[in-house]
């Protein structure tokens, strides 16, 4: 639906080319000879003319923000989600089969929470927007996961000693 959207925005701005024309609803038919009367007897609707607007932006604009919007917050909880899970998988196979000391994977762990820190907050000054509920719901979640895991890995380890 955004690629589809983000096509549509481009005819009604002429920078994409669009459809001879556009057709305009049609009602369910019992069959095809009604369907082709139909198809027939409708005008044809420019593509690339804005048919309705709210505040100057048309309905596939607004429907290309909302799919857009959609689109980032569910690639954030995908990645969220993945993340997170991978840890943990990776946390309990390391407890249960002893891949690697529990002591290294801890320092693992904190390496790799210090460096996902340091290149969130590198991304996040080049591109000049701190806004701190972006910092708050997308990063401190995964880095107390991360701290959590830690926590978990010393208190295995020191168990024992």
């Amino acid at each position: 639906g955004l690629f589809y959207s983000i096509w549509h925005v481009g005819v009604e701005n002429k920078i994409l080319k669009g459809p001879a024309g556009c057709s305009a609803m049609l009602i369910n038919s019992e069959n095809t000879k009604e369907l082709k009367a139909q198809i027939l007897s409708k005008q044809v609707i420019s593509c690339d003319e804005v048919i309705w607007s709210f505040y100057g932006i048309s309905a596939a604009s607004i429907n290309t923000l909302v799919l857009l919007v959609i689109f980032i917050l569910n690639a954030i909880y995908l990645f969220n989600y993945f993340s997170v899970l991978i840890f943990l998988i990776g946390s309990k196979l390391n407890l249960n089969y002893n891949f690697i000391n529990p002591l290294i994977f801890f320092i693992l762990l904190t390496l790799i929470k210090m460096l996902a820190t340091i290149l969130f907050f590198i991304l996040f000054n080049n591109d000049q927007s701190y806004d701190i509920n972006l910092v708050v719901y997308n990063f401190f979640p995964v880095y107390f996961l991360l701290l959590s895991l830690e926590v978990l890995s010393l208190k295995k380890s020191l168990n024992n000693i």
